[in-house]
């Protein structure tokens, strides 16, 4: 407080002509970097034509608004069909949607299941939802539980709401900031000098501090408020998540529990290993649950499909394993939301695993696959465990930022 009152007192009135803009840019800024639940879209902004400052200024700001516009029409149109999912359980609704879809449905495929493997029952036919019983034995769930709950496995630090900054593409904070302290200091009116100078460094420090907030504060803000108002988005996971499986004792029960998954993952989807995410363990008590959501990732950035799919690519299906029975009387369902599911509710029962398809086979998503953990009301804990099959290989690093909703 004593440090911006002393700037307050040294630095000349007419520097907010450069704070102003510099703040209005930073939140512009930070807002189209944000990237979910709409990808952030790049900020390229051409080589002025002029030399003019003020002319810089205002295609700079059109830029700004237009990406910034762009991010939140995004938003809206996505919180939109969440509600008119949520809003459609008819089956006449289902009949338009389908119609509607008939003709990008019709050069759609899913990645190939077997459905011969031991267990699997059809759910729903289009889009394919399956159950498989049995998928684990009872041993292998009860393993997973205790590795969790002794602390035996890494709990994620989660806070639930899906709104994660791109760092990279906030370069063009940085030459703003210089720029601000250019109208108080005088600087293009008056000749070289180190008195000039001087009087540029003094307008230029509280810009930095204040643009320097600004970049901490204002992630901070939309991180705390984007789960109060986006409730019905499905930016929103209450429960705990464990991973760290892997890193246990081949001999460790858990670790034979988690071999047994994976193995029975392959086979059932013709599947390498590597196309596997590390299997999480998730637990939900009273109280609690996932809104309603879809596990794809956004697509790829223009010209960076090769490092998407180093990375691992799309999620194209998800094999979520019930780890202990929850009776109905307890809520706790795994609910899809489309018309066309006909109101599909899958009630957990220990071992089964529920297997579905976030995103077709091109890795295009299917936003018809949109899901809620309903919240769980009994007084037990309700546990999952589970695993995505990605479009490519998945690297042996810990997860990306993106790699945490809920189960």
């Amino acid at each position: 407080r004593d440090t911006l009152r002393m700037m307050a007192r040294t630095t000349p009135r007419r520097s907010c002509l450069g704070v102003l803009p510099a703040t209005v840019f930073t939140i512009a800024t930070v807002l189209a970097c944000l990237k979910h639940p709409t990808p952030a879209r790049v900020l390229r902004t051409p080589r002025p034509a002029g030399r003019n400052l003020a002319a810089r200024f205002s295609q700079f700001s059109g830029k700004f608004v237009e990406a910034v516009t762009g991010v939140a029409e995004g938003q809206k149109a996505r919180f939109r069909l969440l509600n008119e999912l949520k809003r459609q359980p008819s089956s006449q609704n289902g009949e338009v949607a389908l119609q509607v879809q008939k003709e990008l449905l019709a050069r759609k495929s899913y990645p190939k299941i077997n459905l011969e493997a031991p267990g699997v029952r059809v759910l729903n036919e289009e889009p394919p939802v399956y159950m498989v019983d049995n998928f684990l034995e009872t041993s292998e769930c009860d393993a997973l539980i205790e590795a969790a709950e002794s602390g035996e496995l890494e709990q994620v630090k989660y806070s639930g709401a899906f709104v994660l900054l791109d760092h990279k593409r906030l370069w063009p904070i940085f030459p703003m900031i210089f720029l601000s302290a250019v109208p108080g200091s005088h600087a293009l009116g008056s000749p070289p000098s180190i008195e000039t100078f001087e009087k540029y460094l003094q307008v230029l420090g509280p810009n930095a501090l204040l643009v320097g907030t600004m970049i901490l504060l204002v992630p901070r803000i939309i991180e705390t408020l984007t789960p109060i108002l986006t409730k019905s988005s499905g930016a929103q996971f209450k429960g705990a998540k464990w991973v760290g499986i892997g890193a246990l004792d081949e001999s460790h029960p858990a670790k034979r529990a988690q071999e047994s998954l994976l193995k029975r993952a392959e086979d059932l989807f013709y599947a390498r290993r590597k196309q596997f995410e590390r299997p999480t363990v998730t637990r939900y008590q009273k109280g609690q649950g996932q809104a309603v959501h879809s596990d794809a990732y956004p697509p790829a950035e223009p010209g960076k499909l090769q490092e998407y799919l180093a990375g691992g690519g799309q999620r194209l299906a998800q094999c979520l394993v019930y780890l202990n029975d929850v009776p109905s009387a307890d809520g706790g369902s795994t609910k899809f939301f489309h018309p066309v599911l006909n109101g599909l509710e899958v009630q957990p029962k220990k071992g089964s695993a529920l297997v579905f398809f976030p995103a077709f086979d091109d890795g295009t998503e299917d936003l018809r696959m949109m899901h809620s953990g309903e919240t769980y009301v009994g007084e037990q804990s309700k546990w999952l465990a589970g695993t995505w099959l990605h479009q490519s290989d998945v690297p042996l690093t810990p997860h990306r930022a993106e790699n945490q909703p809920g189960l």
